[in-house]
């Protein structure tokens, strides 16, 4: 039996825990799979706030009897039977080092009633600690709560502080939360206020949003009008179902956001098939704000990037400079369609085709130099800010870095190359 307590070293990891086993000699492997057991330590000592006082802490931690060291992590598990020394170990510390350490309210009142229930603490010695442990009723504790008691005050509250703490997904969780509690709350009678906390967002991963039938869709017209949201990205947590016709909906309106994050980054990842990037161009051909695509790893292939490509064709608006397809299973006809199509594309100033193995180095190339000339010729002066990077073998220009094996910007387009029959 294993119970859990959150110990939060504050401003550094929030997950930092106590383990109290019930066994007088733990399995390693075990408590290290447990997810509800309890872990004190993992002070990271070279990241603490202040060395010295983790040395201390840690030496307190190293007192209790019968304690046992994961492998060769500062992460302890201590028996049950223990458990007495352990939350006076706890009190202590957090009693005494205030601004570092802080204990979890609800984990500790359900830690308490763990150990009286398996007959590890008596019900006195439970109120014991009750009464005179240091406790924070901190955010996790808040969302517990508000969760449930569908509690729209406390959701909106939590909403403020994630905005306040500048984590935009977070806090666009909580505004949904918030009104899926309660609709017709106030708050969301005055529109006023739903800008005002909006407001300042730039940069979110917003990938519940667009779960079909989900609630949050009511979010994404405010959004999309947001003038200072200018990066929609999907964070770690990739996934293809998220690219669907409310996605598109979306980056339609969309009158301000700027840079469009769809890269995978991890090659276990599910990824985007050419059905996916045949929505996401149906989204660019209605879309005037988006300046930079990131498609990194996606196995988009030819026939998605030949429909991305259309689209911007077809979009006279299409404000599109920054194209990144690294990785995306493109070949030489693709890379082809796009040379054939370019100058129907105006807006266009990089692309990104590397590691697309099936990809001819000449075709990258010939592409680069469109692009560079593309740049020189808009220069007032003629090339001359292109400023010699020797270290890098490159030139660093106002749109970032090309390689300088491509700066042979004057030269023509090669002819040589077999032009393929598009369909």
């Amino acid at each position: 039996m294993t119970f859990q307590l959150q110990l939060n070293f504050s401003k550094i990891y929030p997950d930092t825990r106590l383990m109290v086993i019930n066994s007088s000699t733990p399995d390693h492997h075990e408590i290290e799979d447990s997810l509800d057991g309890m872990l004190l330590g993992s002070l990271r000592v070279p990241h603490f706030p202040d060395h010295n006082v983790a040395l201390k802490i840690e030496a307190e931690i190293c007192t209790l009897s019968e304690l046992y060291q994961i492998s060769d992590s500062r992460k302890y598990v201590v028996p049950a039977k223990h458990a007495m020394k352990a939350l006076d170990c706890l009190s202590a510390l957090a009693a005494e080092y205030a601004d570092f350490i802080y204990i979890g309210k609800n984990d500790f009142i359900a830690l308490l009633g763990n150990l009286v229930e398996s007959g590890h603490l008596t019900p006195e010695k439970a109120d014991h600690y009750r009464k005179t442990t240091p406790v924070v009723y901190t955010i996790k504790d808040m969302e517990a709560d508000a969760k449930i008691k569908r509690d729209a005050d406390l959701a909106l509250k939590l909403a403020q502080s994630y905005k306040e703490d500048g984590c935009t997904t977070d806090q666009l969780y909580w505004l949904n939360q918030a009104k899926h509690f309660d609709s017709a709350h106030p708050f969301f009678a005055v529109p006023d206020n739903l800008r005002a906390s909006l407001d300042g967002i730039e940069k979110a991963d917003m990938r519940f949003l667009f779960d079909e039938g989900d609630a949050g869709n009511w979010l994404l017209d405010p959004i999309a009008a947001c003038p200072t949201f200018k990066h929609l990205c999907f964070g770690n947590n990739f996934h293809p179902k998220w690219i669907n016709e409310t996605f598109a909906d979306f980056i339609k309106k969309s009158q301000y956001v700027s840079i469009l994050d769809l890269g995978v980054g991890e090659p276990t990842r599910v990824k985007m098939t050419p059905e996916h990037a045949k929505v996401l161009a149906r989204a660019l051909r209605g879309n005037c704000s988006v300046e930079a695509l990131l498609l990194c790893e996606q196995n988009i292939g030819d026939e998605g990037l030949k429909a991305i490509i259309d689209a911007l064709i077809q979009n006279p608006e299409a404000r599109l400079k920054n194209l990144n397809v690294f990785a995306c299973d493109i070949t030489g006809w693709g890379a082809r369609y796009l040379l054939d199509n370019i100058e129907k594309i105006p807006s266009l100033r990089t692309v990104n085709l590397k590691y697309n193995d099936a990809c001819p180095q000449v075709i990258r190339d010939n592409i680069e130099a469109v692009l560079n000339k593309r740049v020189l010729m808009e220069s007032p002066a003629g090339g001359a800010h292109l400023i010699p990077d020797t270290s890098a073998g490159s030139y660093v220009t106002e749109m970032g870095l090309f390689s300088s094996s491509a700066n042979r910007a004057a030269a023509a387009v090669s002819e040589d190359i077999e032009r393929p029959v598009y369909a």
